[in-house]
């Protein structure tokens, strides 16, 4: 699972990094960076494919299926390994691709009957993305767009700490995951745990335990 993450570099640096995609509108206006403990229910930085234009904006973190009523589900996550099965991902699977940026995510780990926190990122990447879905909400109610991180078993490294983690994805596989002309079965197999010797994880304070902590005392080294 993937409950918290990071985006620690500024605006400007993230800016930057967009520009290496090939026409690109951004409307980040509302959203300010660095963020260091990024929880469920809070705008998060997602990214789409349409019109032959990447976008990228502020979306909600928790998908609200379409046949949701009344007080909505807010999906987190969703497994890889049955995304084409579980009711409320498989119609957009095809349709309502994103990714989702972070440059870290934080994971926890049972240690003498106490889960202790880590944080996992990506060796010499000082940015990258998720696989996401997200769903058109606009008919349901306050929240008009929302989205889930897909998961897969844990690499090695992050084995250590938990057995799910993140699909995390290149620059070269976010092209072909936000391609819509793509089929079924050349996405799949982008939806698999992230090379081992590319992963380093290292133990956090219980400071980035609350979700209100947002300054960057979470993301030191314990």
């Amino acid at each position: 699972m993937c409950g918290r993450f990071t985006i620690t570099m500024t605006m400007e640096t993230f800016l930057s990094y967009l520009n290496t995609y090939e026409k690109m509108e951004v409307n980040l206006k509302d959203f300010t960076l660095p963020q260091y403990n990024i929880a469920p229910t809070e705008q998060i930085v997602a990214m789409i494919y349409a019109n032959k234009t990447y976008r990228v904006g502020p979306i909600s973190w928790g998908y609200i299926p379409s046949f949701s009523k009344g007080n909505p589900l807010r999906l987190i996550n969703a497994r890889s390994e049955t995304i084409l099965t579980t009711r409320a991902f498989k119609d957009n699977f095809l349709t309502k691709r994103c990714v989702i940026f972070a440059d870290g995510f934080y994971e926890w780990k049972e240690i003498n009957g106490k889960k202790m926190p880590f944080r996992i990122i990506i060796k010499d990447q000082p940015i990258f993305a998720f696989a996401g879905l997200w769903n058109d909400n606009r008919h349901q109610g306050e929240i008009p767009f929302s989205a889930t991180i897909l998961t897969t078993a844990a690499n090695t490294v992050v084995q250590t700490v938990h057995e799910r983690m993140p699909v995390i994805l290149t620059k070269k596989e976010v092209e072909i995951w936000l391609d819509p002309t793509k089929t079924t079965e050349e996405l799949l197999p982008l939806l698999k745990p992230y090379p081992d010797e590319k992963t380093e994880t290292y133990p956090v304070s219980n400071y980035v335990n609350s979700a209100k902590n947002k300054d960057q005392q979470c993301i030191l080294p314990l």
